[in-house]
């Protein structure tokens, strides 16, 4: 017997979840724990393989000038795209202007 692939087995039980949840939708307490529970565990297990990872990623690298060289790509990427980030929020809101015409005199404080 041919084995299903792991991504088709994930879409038809996301598409048998759908279904449960549309025609049965009374019956959704029974097996919500599931869900709540596989959420909490991955919660739980998402701090230590970030850290993990960064902790290795450093170890890896080896010397203190290679260290120094991806510290210092890290920050101009963090700057640049922060920058991006910023511009891009500011050109739409004087774009859109959010809040031209609104009455603030109603508001009591």
């Amino acid at each position: 017997m041919k084995k299903i692939q792991l991504h088709w087995q994930i879409l038809i039980a996301l598409f048998l979840g759908v279904l449960y949840g549309l025609y049965f939708p009374d019956y959704i307490d029974y097996v919500s724990w599931m869900g709540d529970l596989f959420l909490r565990a991955l919660r739980m297990v998402i701090v230590p393989l970030i850290l993990s990872s960064i902790i290795s990623g450093v170890a890896n690298i080896g010397t203190a000038e290679n260290l120094g060289r991806l510290g210092l790509k890290t920050m101009g990427y963090y700057v640049i795209t922060s920058t991006i980030a910023i511009l891009t929020g500011l050109f739409f809101v004087n774009l859109f202007q959010p809040g031209i015409g609104t009455n603030l005199g109603l508001v009591q404080e």
